[in-house]
This record gives C-alpha cells, sequence and structure tokens, in this order.
C-alpha cells in the first residue's frame, strides 16, 4: 500500500450523495455475477450455434441467415446495452435482462435490414458504435463505464478510476475492426487509389492514437496493461498494412515504441499533473526501493492471473472463442481461406486482435478478462461475414 492523500470535497447533499453511491455499487455488486455470466453464455452459445449453421447451411431454409445474423450482432449491441445501462438508473435483474434483450434485438434487426446486403458496413457501424461511445465516455468523465455492470465492482477493490479492463478490451477490439473494415470499404469505393488509401490510413492512425491517449493519459484514468495492450496491436496492425516484414527488429521496435508511449505518460503524470496515478506512484516507489518493487507487481500480476482463469466464466469464453475460430480453418473446407483472401485489411485487423490478446494477458493482472472481451470481436466479425458473404 503505498498510499495517497485524503481530500476533503465540500457537499450540501453530503449524506444523500454517500447513500446514492452506496446504493448504487452495492446493486451493481450484486447483480454483476449473473448479468455477465448470462452474457458470457450468450457470447458462447451465439457463435457455436452459427458455426454449426455455417457448417450444415444447406439444411436450414434461407429465411435462418437473418436470424443468426441478428444473435451474432446480439453479440455487438448487448455490449452497447451495458454500457447504456445506467442512464436508466438502478434497475431490478429482470429490468435489465429485459432492456438488454430489446434493445439488443431492436438495433440489431435495424442495422441488418437497412445493411443487409453489405456485410462489411454492418459490421463497420456496429463496431463503430461501441469505438465512439466509449471514447465519448472516457472524454467526458466516465460516467457511464463506472456504473456499468461491465465496468467494475468498487466493493472489491479491482479499481478505482479510469476504464477497467473489461471495456479495454471491447475498446481496443472494436478500434481495430473499425479501422481494418473502414480500409475496406474504401478499398471497394476507390478501387485501390493510392491517395484514398493514403488519406484511410491518416485516419486510421489518428484513430489509434485517440483511443491510446484514451486508454493511457493519467487524466482519464491510466489503464497502463491496457495501454501497453493498444499500442502492442496498434503498431502492430500499421506495420502489417504496410507491408512490414514481421521479424524480430520489427518486434523490438514496436517494444520501443510502446515505451516510448508510456514514458511520455509517465513524465505527464510525474512532472506536470497535481495528483498523480498510480503510474507516477508506483515508478516513485521503484525508485525509491528498488527494482524489487517491479519484481513484486510482475509477480503479484501473473498470481492474480492464473487465480482468475480457474473462476471466471471469462476464461471459459476466451476458450471457445478460440476453438471456434480453430474450427473454421477446416469446416466447412476454405471458408476461412476465402474470407482471408476477400478481406485482406480484415485479416489483418483480426491477427492485431490476436496479439491484443497475448500482450493483454500478459501485462494485466486481469488478462483474461481483457483477452476474452477482445476475442468477441474477432469471433464475431469473422462469423457474420462468413454468414452474409
Amino acid at each position: 500500500m503505498i498510499g495517497s492523500p485524503i481530500y476533503k470535497l465540500a457537499r450540501r447533499d453530503n449524506f444523500y450523495y454517500i447513500k446514492d453511491l452506496n446504493d448504487s455499487v452495492v446493486n451493481v455488486s450484486r447483480q454483476r455475477f449473473r448479468v455477465l455470466n448470462i452474457f458470457a453464455v450468450y457470447q458462447m452459445a451465439t457463435s457455436i450455434f452459427a458455426v454449426f449453421y455455417i457448417t450444415f447451411k444447406n439444411k436450414f431454409d434461407k429465411r435462418w441467415r437473418k436470424y443468426v445474423s441478428y444473435i451474432l450482432l446480439g453479440n455487438i449491441f448487448t455490449i452497447v446495452g451495458l454500457l447504456l445501462l445506467p442512464l436508466l438508473g438502478m434497475l431490478s435483474i429482470f429490468s435489465i435482462y429485459v432492456w438488454l434483450f430489446v434493445f439488443s434485438l431492436v438495433a440489431s434487426v435495424t442495422l441488418y435490414t437497412v445493411f443487409c446486403k453489405k456485410p462489411l458496413e454492418t459490421i463497420l457501424y456496429a463496431s463503430s458504435t461501441v469505438t465512439l461511445l466509449l471514447i465519448a465516455d472516457i472524454l467526458t468523465g466516465l460516467g457511464l463505464t463506472t456504473n456499468s455492470i461491465l465496468g467494475y465492482v468498487l466493493i472489491i477493490g479491482a479499481r478505482y478510476y479510469g476504464i477497467g479492463n473489461e471495456f479495454s478490451g471491447i475498446l481496443i477490439a472494436a478500434t481495430l475492426i473499425v479501422a481494418t473494415s473502414f480500409l475496406e470499404a474504401l478499398k471497394k469505393t476507390n478501387n485501390s487509389n493510392s491517395q484514398a488509401r493514403a488519406r484511410g490510413m491518416l485516419v486510421v492512425v489518428v484513430l489509434f492514437v485517440i483511443v491510446v491517449i484514451t486508454l493511457g493519459f493519467p487524466s482519464f484514468g491510466a489503464n497502463v496493461g491496457a495501454t501497453i495492450t493498444a499500442c502492442s496491436a496498434f503498431l502492430y496492425v500499421v506495420f502489417k498494412l504496410n507491408n512490414v516484414e514481421m521479424n524480430v527488429k520489427t518486434i523490438f521496435l514496436i517494444f520501443l515504441l510502446t515505451a516510448l508511449g508510456i514514458g511520455i505518460f509517465l513524465c505527464f503524470d510525474y512532472f506536470v499533473l497535481d495528483r498523480r496515478s498510480h503510474l507516477a506512484a508506483s515508478f516513485e516507489h521503484i525508485l525509491l526501493n528498488g527494482l524489487q518493487v517491479a519484481y513484486q507487481i510482475i509477480r503479484r500480476k501473473i498470481a492474480t492471473n492464473l487465480r482468475i482463469i480457474g473462476i471466471t466464466v471469462w476464461s471459459r469464453l476466451l476458450l471457445i472463442a478460440l476453438l471456434i475460430m480453430g474450427v473454421l480453418l477446416y469446416r466447412p473446407m476454405g471458408v476461412a481461406r476465402n474470407i482471408l483472401t476477400k478481406y485482406p485489411y480484415m485479416a489483418i485487423g483480426w491477427s492485431g486482435i490476436l496479439v491484443s490478446c497475448v500482450v493483454g494477458f500478459m501485462f494485466n493482472d486481469s488478462g483474461v478478462v481483457i483477452a476474452s472481451t477482445s476475442v468477441i470481436f474477432l469471433s464475431t466479425s469473422v462469423l457474420y461475414l462468413i454468414v452474409n458473404d
């Protein structure tokens, strides 16, 4: 416990403020386990059913395609529903299930109806909704994220400010899908025009920089592990999009640039800002007490990860998603190769999500969570394009 100073905040309605805060925190804590378990089971069930539909497509009536599309888009819009849930105030568990079902169904049906013949655009707009909402929420004080069931629980002391690992994984993966699907759509409309591609790459890089800042800047919460994950995955994708060979030198360059990014945020935190985040506090603790502090941090993160893997439903979601990706490589024969060939930019984005899963698992004390929420966008986008292509 490195300690932080206590600040006094003057409030006329202090008793009611604390009571409302307590009611909200307790309500989220009571509902979180049940809702997120149902959410994870839904993600797994829809993905498994989609693979079953793809494998035995000829035995299904044609109208089943839109039904499968609805439930796959529901994977994304359920996340949006969970993010917007705090706007409705405190709800009963039954009301939460009803809201999530109705919202995701209406949003999925509407988007599919508008873009039923444009599966790439459907994925682009669905993922853009998640990305833009999360960025806007971070920049405006995290009012939705910190009170969402998919956020973090104050009672267990997992996190007290900034974006948690659940939404960090979602933001990183959704951003990668937005960037690469945008480039695919641009390629289709401009017939590989070099100037259009250059402008598209500029937009993608700007988007990546904005997301890294929202994740890592101390005033927004400084999720260091998520920032390392985002930098690594985004740099990997940028290099791959520009046909840079992924060898030892490139990987080392990604490591150096990621370290530089963290170093910039650390300098702001340590030398510029008045109230330091845990990033600067940990750095100062290491300076005062030696590298043994860094060793303790690493050991604690590994121990936490190993414990969480055994008890959380997120590890099962991650395993199912990776198994589904493995199955698609072999059944139906050639379907995965065809989709990777047709959407080369998306293929790079998907590989970037896998990079974020590995790096996120390594550099976060609940790395399985950031990996599991990232892989949702990998499996959903792949399955949706296969179903509708």
